[in-house]
């Protein structure tokens, strides 16, 4: 969903234009004050604001950056560009913050599995050492292999993912 921010003039055409270039849904609103209410209650992947309106005010401007969250923020001059760059502006911006958002997902599963990993380690030396010891009951032996074996089922199935 992309949010398109102008105050007049040809923020229809590129709203058109958008929506035909990427298929997302188009918001418009007329000043950083609605965007502001708009992405206090929605979610959005690119938020489009007319240059002209982002120099207007700072104080707006920073307000708008900061609740942006994930979304991409592309700051645009339609009174230079027609709407199919802006429109192509925003098809980039999507794109950019796609790859962005993979890459921080892997990174996150990378930092997971090797957490994952550390851990299943630790309990597996600890099971062995415990199933090593002379004087261990046959029903403790019984439930330590249990967690031992479990514990190398999660290794296995984390070393398949990586």
């Amino acid at each position: 969903m992309v949010l398109l921010v102008m105050s007049s003039g040809p923020s229809k055409e590129c709203a058109d234009a958008i929506r035909r270039l990427t298929g997302e849904v188009v918001h418009s609103v007329r000043d950083l004050q609605a965007a502001g209410d708009e992405l206090r209650r929605v979610e959005f992947e690119v938020v489009a604001v007319d240059q002209q309106l982002w120099e207007l005010d700072s104080r707006l401007a920073d307000n708008v950056s900061r609740i942006c969250g994930t979304a991409a923020l592309l700051i645009a001059n339609p009174a230079i560009a027609c709407a199919d760059r802006v429109a192509r502006e925003v098809s980039v911006a999507l794109r950019r913050r796609e790859g962005e958002l993979r890459r921080a997902r892997e990174e996150v599963e990378s930092r997971l599995c090797t957490e994952l990993n550390e851990a299943v380690t630790g309990i597996l030396l600890s099971s062995e050492l415990a199933l090593a010891s002379p004087t261990l009951p046959a029903g403790a032996a019984t439930k330590i292999r249990a967690v031992y074996d479990l514990a190398m089922s999660i290794r296995e199935r984390l070393q398949a993912k990586s």
